[in-house]
């Protein structure tokens, strides 16, 4: 995957998610950091666990730990060290890789459950295919997800 190669251009729009574009990589590091983004992630996250807990909770109860501690690991062995000259090169903090972090691995639990167990939530997985699109996702204002635009790079 190319990481980032389309960044500032304009994607075609993401299926089911209403977004804007962000004018600089200043202002993908201040989204990056915005209390709207990670409030909209943790939401994606909950909704998910909620809804396995809901109508799968014994597969929610056996491995939800486990997928989620491998994913990290994954991520953290696979995906950051791929984009930390990245993240270095355009003075990106903490909070931008992290955040990325937390997008691959709720598309690798949307990928684990999802499909299996008839999850209607894609958030992840439509957040992932902006980043193979080579774009970045990186906000979120107007509220908290579902509600609420992406902010895009």
């Amino acid at each position: 995957m190319d990481w980032f190669a389309n960044c500032g251009q304009q994607p075609a729009a993401p299926a089911g998610i209403d977004f804007r574009l962000a004018s600089s990589w200043e202002e993908v590091e201040r989204c990056s950091r915005g209390l709207a983004w990670w409030n909209s992630l943790q939401e994606g996250v909950n909704v998910f666990a909620e809804y396995l807990s809901a109508h799968h909770r014994r597969e929610f109860q056996m491995l939800w730990s486990a997928v989620n501690k491998a994913g990290d690991r994954a991520v953290e062995a696979e995906v950051l060290p791929r984009i930390q000259p990245f993240v270095s090169q355009h003075g990106l903090g903490t909070e931008f890789a992290q955040g990325v972090n937390m997008i691959v691995g709720g598309f690798g639990l949307e990928q684990e459950y999802g499909a299996r167990l008839e999850h209607p939530s894609e958030l992840f997985t439509r957040l992932f295919g902006l980043y193979e699109a080579g774009h970045c996702p990186c906000g979120w204002e107007g509220g908290e997800w579902p509600e609420g635009r992406l902010v895009l790079f």
